[in-house]
């Protein structure tokens, strides 16, 4: 008796945690996570999304910058928010 009681009450809790919705969290609706990659070129006062990875090469005096981001748009993602400065 006792060992059907309980496959019961695991059958009943396994159909109400089909049935009950559990809400998204709250985080999940902002979007993508990501970390933006910007570079700026010598002397620029304004960041550029980079299309490449940091493993490629760039001129001396030149600024690579990162932004983390939520966002639920494709890249540019938000600039970082300071000046590009060497």
């Amino acid at each position: 008796m006792k060992r059907n009681a309980s496959i019961t009450l695991t059958a009943i809790a396994l159909v109400l945690s089909q049935v009950v919705a559990i809400p998204s969290s709250h985080a999940a609706a902002k979007g993508y996570r990501y970390w933006g990659y910007f570079q700026a070129a010598p002397q620029a006062k304004v960041w550029t999304a980079a299309m490449t990875g940091p493993t490629v090469d760039i001129k001396d005096g030149a600024v690579e910058g990162w932004s983390f981001v939520f966002s639920n748009d494709d890249i540019p993602s938000v600039a970082p928010s300071v000046a590009p400065s060497f």
